[in-house]
């Protein structure tokens, strides 16, 4: 922050609006805002998201994403969390089979409180226009919805009641969705209509795929944030620990950044020693993993994301052990990496304010390194490596 810097109101008074529904408005609406007054400064700019969600396509072809490649240039970077999903259960990929069905087991905890009305699970799906797959859910009772199909308008919503849960399935066909494949969403909450509290809301759960006509049968799934985190997690068969990196992270112009482990203990406010039980230099396990469903590279690099000392806000509050003075407080996460290497894009557009985000790229790679390895070498986690500051400005 720099206390005096002027920031001139835009003639119209705000950003374009965009249609509400079709693409994150808020977050479309800063960035454009923000590209928009550096315009008229006649400077670059770099923008900072710490944020995303894993509705979407993990491709890029999301409208958030689609809008970030849109809106960047030379001289107008984004750069995104690439997510702290590293060590969560939240996506699994199978092979669905012409003429064979495949379960794929998610878990909802006892820890969700399955009577309230608040409470709620998500999965989304993915899989190849050319294959007609259909969808059913089970209970851990055993309860069944019917299996469902895209009607011939490319559309099909239906609510199921089973085990005193309500079980709704959208499905979109490629003339809906935004990357021409097939799309799956699937909510559970209780049933307001159920009579009595069952316990069959928590426990193992089942999603059932059935090949009507399969040409790829690769189907993708990601479980969604609950209201209390994601504790929607797979099991057993088909659980994958890759393409964890969504919304907007997945942007192609975007410069997506992951977390490195780089401090374990630290002196808190009340002077007590605290460590947490992550390892040492290296890439941070909670970490989202690529590459991105379409096999694009990401993330592209990594930085210091754990355990980072930030500035602490007076209308915040935090507990004594996390905080290190009135100012200060010990945060982890790709939200704290990635102002590292947004800082590192800003000194590098002060001197060439017409980079591209793809020179960008280019450079952050080759000053970039994963141990043991050649430069130029990428890895799920890693990217194309840890950030070597010196190398990336001076050279």
């Amino acid at each position: 922050m720099t206390p005096g810097f002027p920031i001139p109101p835009l003639p119209s008074g705000r950003a374009r609006d965009f249609p509400p529904g079709e693409l994150n408005t808020d977050i479309a609406n800063a960035i454009d805002y923000i590209f928009q007054v550096a315009d008229q400064l006649q400077r670059p700019a770099v923008v900072n998201l710490s944020l995303g969600d894993h509705y979407n396509a993990h491709d890029g072809s999301d409208p958030l994403s689609s809008f970030i490649d849109q809106e960047s240039g030379p001289g107008k970077i984004v750069c995104c969390a690439a997510g702290n999903e590293g060590n969560v259960d939240i996506h699994a990929e199978t092979i669905v089979q012409e003429n064979q069905q495949v379960c794929i087991r998610f878990l909802i905890p006892a820890s969700i409180d399955s009577s309230s009305s608040e409470w709620r699970a998500e999965l989304n799906g993915w899989y190849a226009s050319s294959d007609n797959i259909e969808v059913a859910v089970q209970s851990p009772e055993g309860s069944r919805t019917h299996f469902q199909s895209i009607s011939d308008n490319g559309y099909s919503n239906k609510t199921h009641h089973i085990s005193g849960a309500q079980v709704q399935i959208i499905m979109y066909g490629p003339e809906n969705t935004d990357n021409g494949e097939h799309s799956f969403n699937i909510e559970i909450t209780h049933d307001p209509n159920s009579v009595s509290i069952t316990t069959g809301n928590t426990g193992t759960w089942r999603l059932l795929l059935n090949g009507v006509a399969i040409k790829h049968g690769k189907v993708n799934i990601w479980s969604g944030e609950t209201t209390k985190g994601f504790d929607v997690v797979f099991t057993g068969y088909g659980v994958q620990d890759l393409i964890k990196i969504g919304s907007p992270g997945a942007a192609a112009r975007a410069i997506t950044v992951g977390s490195y482990t780089a401090r374990l203990s630290w002196q808190d406010v009340e002077k007590n020693w605290q460590k947490v039980g992550l390892d040492l230099n290296t890439v941070s396990e909670f970490s989202s993993p690529g590459p991105l469903r379409n096999g694009m590279m990401k993330p592209d690099v990594v930085a210091p994301g754990a355990m980072i000392v930030s500035a602490l806000s007076s209308a915040s509050t935090c507990s004594s052990m996390m905080q290190v003075d009135q100012f200060h407080k010990v945060m982890a996460g790709t939200s704290m990496a990635t102002p590292f290497i947004t800082g590192l894009v800003a000194l590098l557009l002060e001197k060439e304010p017409q980079l591209t985000p793809e020179e960008i790229k280019q450079r952050l790679h080759s000053s970039s390194f994963i141990p043991g390895e050649p430069v130029g070498s990428f890895d799920p986690k890693w990217g194309f490596g840890l950030i070597n500051a010196e190398k990336l400005l001076i050279e």
